[in-house]
């Protein structure tokens, strides 16, 4: 079969819509209907332009002599690049045969877009500084690609708000025509209203959006870039050492940096205390494709950029917030100390702050700890607690001791300070006080010991803190160079003996028994956080759990109270089943068991009890 080749077609211009550079064929061409511009193109005249991810691109080419290829078209003038490097290798590939080999019936299905919840633009946009410009420079002015993307209101090159045209976004299917940009009234009705605290969010969406197309990324792999925002996550404080997600701590903060009046213009609602939103899909083990802008809304927030989300690519990512091993050895008495001879490491959380911690171990004996994640090179040096020094750094003590080494100089010596050294000297020999640089010696600690003595026998009567007081020079000297030998001379500890306050436990028991039951219906009337009433939900509500859990048998109402409010497993299964059902009804959706056991994070194995909740939930749905 022949094709017909078109004598002329115009260049396209960087960045433009292949919807824009066909709408300027149709005008230069001086056909008269958009029917016979479809045959030119595409050899027949029912075909429906398509924006954002057209289809049969070869017969374009075809009819164009093949002056540009499938593969040109695809990335440089469509939305392809856009979607590609969040899809599975295999769904990339199904879009791209689509588009260049047949219509574009289903394109929308692969990527992801119809079942993410983000609305297309409603018309196309278009940037006032752009269309002045290019009609300078080039006499026309066309439709951008990157003009056209979800959730990019700013125009990238001249950051100033982009406006609405009146051309539907997505052509009706009955419509066989291309809108051309030069042939609209341009003019600043449709400028977008745009929220100033919103500015500096939408400004990144827009750059990294253009990039997005620019670098032609192909797929990333969906468990690579799950990989990827854990890793960064972790290091904002957001994972466990398990690699659990806190999404408890992670969504408040999420929702308050991006805001929730930007998430909602943006189609990416998060409710925070929900457990399947968006960002739970986006963080878990990928299931599903998920929609680029939401993508962006996430490296947002981590800091970083689509560049360094595209470097991940065949890099192993690993935990390693101390570094690569092996690590520095910081034994100051080892031949190997400051060389990198450490590989065990141990990582767990600070229970404060979240941050991880490492526990280093050589195998001279020397363990140390410090609190991540490392910042700077330098980092790898530091040692936070040490918690053993091993036995090469106990015997470089005890030859130091042996020869008489003043005590300044034993602690720089074996890196560490005077009170640890004098601690292990003394398990040495307790008699034993090393020689100070300041001319200490045994004959001044005797005097002083001699003085302390006559002291304390002449005022038998005097405290610890009387006798402190009133030889202070004394007790200062010896507590600094002598303190286990004042210690063992000091007089027994006064024992401060008050009179044992009587508990009123039957009025305390009356007391906390009505705070019980009030707690315990509190927590069952918050239909928001379902939680099991349990006593140890209640007594941390109240700051009580050490007594209901030890003194139980004194607190007879309490105990009462408590058999009253408490929970089994079933009982709390059923209360979900019941709210679940009810929010449903609410919400005119059908109450299915499927659903039932969805939304109440219900397992297989169930009570007969749970099953016939179930089944009356279901069956009063009918009724209603």
């Amino acid at each position: 079969m022949v094709r017909h080749l078109l004598s002329f077609f115009p260049s396209p211009y960087k960045d433009e819509l292949l919807y824009s550079w066909l709408a300027r064929y149709h005008r230069r061409s001086g056909n008269k209907s958009f029917k016979q511009t479809l045959v030119d193109l595409y050899g027949v005249e029912t075909k429906v332009p398509i924006t954002d991810l057209p289809g049969n691109l070869m017969d374009i080419c075809n009819r164009i002599n093949n002056i540009y290829t499938s593969n040109y078209l695809l990335a440089k003038h469509t939305l392809f690049h856009y979607y590609s490097p969040f899809l599975p290798k295999d769904r990339e590939n199904m879009l791209k045969k689509t588009m260049i080999n047949s219509d574009a019936s289903g394109v929308h299905m692969f990527t992801g877009i119809t079942a993410s919840g983000i609305k297309y633009p409603r018309f196309l946009r278009y940037c006032i500084k752009c269309y002045q410009e290019e009609v300078t420079k080039y006499g026309e002015a066309y439709w951008h690609r990157s003009h056209q993307l979800s959730g990019v209101f700013i125009c990238p090159f001249h950051l100033q708000s982009l406006n609405e045209s009146n051309i539907p976004f997505k052509v009706p299917m009955n419509k066989q025509r291309f809108y051309d940009l030069n042939e609209i009234e341009i003019n600043d009705k449709g400028k977008a209203k745009l929220l100033q605290s919103s500015w500096n969010h939408l400004e990144f969406i827009s750059k990294q959006s253009l990039t997005i197309l620019e670098l032609e990324i192909s797929p990333l792999g969906l468990e690579k870039i799950r990989d990827y925002y854990v890793y960064k996550l972790r290091e904002k404080g957001f994972v466990t050492v398990s690699s659990r997600i806190r999404f408890r701590d992670f969504l408040p903060e999420f929702i308050k940096y991006i805001g929730s009046e930007l998430l909602s213009k943006l189609d990416s609602d998060i409710d925070k205390n929900a457990e399947d939103t968006w960002i739970h899909k986006l963080l878990r083990k990928p299931r599903v494709s998920c929609h680029p802008l939401r993508h962006l809304l996430l490296i947002r927030f981590l800091d970083e950029d689509i560049a360094t989300l595209n470097n991940i690519k065949g890099n192993h990512l690993q935990y390693e917030p101390f570094g690569s091993p092996p690590y520095p050895c910081l034994n100051k008495t080892a031949n190997h100390y400051l060389d990198s001879v450490m590989t065990r490491l141990e990582i767990t959380n600070c229970y404060e702050t979240g941050k991880p911690v490492g526990t280093f171990t050589c195998g001279c004996g020397f363990v140390y700890s410090r609190r991540g994640p490392d910042q700077l090179e330098e980092d790898r040096f530091k040692v936070g607690r040490i918690k053993n020094y091993g036995e090469l750094w106990e015997n470089k003590l005890r030859e130091l001791y042996q020869k008489k080494v003043p005590l300044v100089k034993i602690a720089e010596k074996i890196g560490a300070d005077r009170s640890t050294v004098s601690k292990y000297i003394k398990k040495l020999d307790s008699g034993y006080v090393p020689e100070r640089r300041n001319g200490t010696n045994k004959e001044k600690r005797d005097l002083y010991r001699v003085k302390w003595i006559k002291h304390k026998e002449k005022n038998p009567q005097y405290s610890r803190t009387r006798l402190r007081e009133t030889l202070s020079s004394v007790y200062i000297w010896l507590y600094r160079n002598d303190k286990y030998w004042l210690f063992e001379n000091l007089p027994p500890k006064k024992v401060n003996k008050q009179k044992a306050i009587r508990v009123n436990w039957k009025m305390r028991d009356e007391k906390l028994s009505m705070l019980i039951k009030e707690e315990g219906e509190r927590i069952k009337g918050n239909e928001d956080d379902l939680v099991r009433v349990t006593i140890s939900a209640i007594g941390k509500q109240l700051g009580i759990l050490s007594l209901l859990e030890k003194q139980l048998d004194v607190l007879p109402k309490c105990k009462e109270a408590l058999n009253e409010v408490t929970e089994t497993i079933e009982e709390f299964q059923i209360r979900r089943i019941k709210i679940k059902a009810s929010q449903m009804r609410n919400l005119n959706i059908e109450v299915k068991e499927w659903r039932i056991m969805r939304y109440s994070g219900l397992g297989e194995c169930l009570n007969p009890d749970v099953l016939n909740a179930i089944d009356k939930e279901i069956n009063k749905g009918i009724d209603l």
